[in-house]
């Protein structure tokens, strides 16, 4: 047993145990170039009122957007349905700003342009970036997001994550065969 906690502690010293390489300071940039290539699910959140499967991706700067803007595409099921809204979001540093659009319903295609509350990029900072996940917080909100290929695994993210939470409660709004 002992034999077993040394190994255990050696890899995670290693970062063996926490998977791929995690990049603290990483900038937002990095992560809407990384939202543009895949679609993030959102695993763990210390904000508890999430709707389940929560995600988010980026398209291409496009019609509309200001020099250095991305759209984000945010969505969660609502019943059966999916309902998302999309924003331009802007990254300076670490940390990203927003301003909303509307919202979109996949299921009908219809749009309402009502304002929207702040989506969950608004005022995030970025804590790590790994290949396949990152984790932001702003306030006392922390949140894990992964690539739905990453969802069930380890990933340093994870590990940030939870060392990040400090005993607070947290909740997965990803959930395996549903999202």
């Amino acid at each position: 047993m002992i034999q077993l906690t040394t190994l255990l502690t050696v890899c995670v010293s290693l970062g063996i145990a926490r998977g791929e390489d995690c990049k603290s300071g990483q900038g937002a940039s990095e992560v809407l170039t990384a939202l543009s290539t895949e679609v993030y699910f959102l695993t763990g959140t210390t904000d508890l009122g999430q709707p389940p499967c929560r995600y988010m991706t980026a398209n291409d700067t496009g019609e509309g957007c200001e020099s250095g803007a991305t759209k984000v595409t945010y969505g969660h099921k609502k019943g059966s349905s999916w309902v998302s809204f999309i924003q331009v979001v802007n990254a300076t540093g670490d940390t990203f700003s927003a301003s909303t659009f509307g919202e979109t319903s996949e299921s009908t295609g219809t749009r309402d342009s009502g304002e929207r509350p702040e989506g969950p990029l608004n005022g995030m900072a970025v804590l790590v970036q790994g290949k396949n996940c990152f984790v932001l917080k702003k306030d006392d909100v922390t949140e894990l997001w992964v690539t739905k290929d990453s969802a069930d695994g380890a990933t340093c993210c994870k590990w940030s994550f939870e060392k990040d939470l400090n005993e607070k409660h947290y909740q997965t709004t990803y959930e395996p065969g549903v999202c």
